[in-house]
């Protein structure tokens, strides 16, 4: 495991995101989620060569999409941020089965962060793993296609909320398992950012420009 220093909230140093809640059920803390959400956007449009993307305009829950891009079609997108390790907790339905999450969405993609690993040294004898935020972007209709295929494998399960009508089914999303109808990997993955710490718990995301740790070409401006 690597012993590199890990990155310390400060919240006087702005694109620094704490977000602890995003781990802990508590959803409805709007002003960091739009933090959030702003901080990523700066960050896409600075270094990808994605079309300018710019927020909905909406204030609180707004289901159908959170921003879109400005061509053409004003494509939509759908911002979903985790602090889980892993795996991103997609949301299907309400909790009473009501429709909700990605069976309402208008998106045609899903912009996503979430924690993950990175290895330094592929292809050296040791391994050297960080612990960081992993941005992906996938097609809507591949998270559909992914749903009908693997729900076997990963069961929708109950996630609580503190107001329990707001509860959702979710299922677990793992990228490594997302394929387009070609069978081509599917996983959208954008970079890697440095997550941030309170101590040694991981409590949020480092969204600053000149921290990006790696990139995939696919993206990269």
């Amino acid at each position: 495991m690597s012993t590199r220093e890990l990155v310390q909230y400060d919240g006087s140093i702005p694109g620094l995101v704490y977000l602890p809640f995003l781990s802990s059920g508590k959803w409805n803390q709007w002003a960091k989620v739009r933090e959030a959400e702003n901080a990523l956007t700066y960050l896409i449009n600075h270094i990808t060569n994605l079309p300018r993307m710019v927020d909905n305009g909406k204030e609180g829950y707004f289901p159908y999409y959170d921003a879109y891009w400005l061509d053409e079609e004003e494509t939509k997108i759908e911002i979903k941020m985790s602090m889980k390790d892993k795996v991103y907790p997609l949301e299907l339905s309400k909790g009473d089965g009501a429709p909700s999450g990605l069976s309402i969405t208008h998106a045609k993609y899903y912009l996503t962060v979430n924690r993950g690993w990175l290895n330094h040294t592929p292809d050296g004898p040791t391994a050297d793993w960080e612990a960081v935020g992993k941005i992906h972007l996938v097609e809507t209709e591949i998270l559909k296609e992914y749903v009908q295929t693997c729900e076997p494998l990963h069961a929708r399960y109950l996630r609580p909320h503190s107001n329990q009508s707001e509860s959702s089914w979710c299922m677990n999303l793992d990228f490594k398992l997302l394929y387009d109808k070609d069978g081509d990997r599917a996983d959208g993955w954008i970079c890697d950012i440095p997550l941030l710490y309170e101590g040694n718990e991981p409590v949020g995301y480092d969204f600053r420009l000149s921290k990006v740790i790696r990139m995939s070409p696919r993206f990269k401006k």
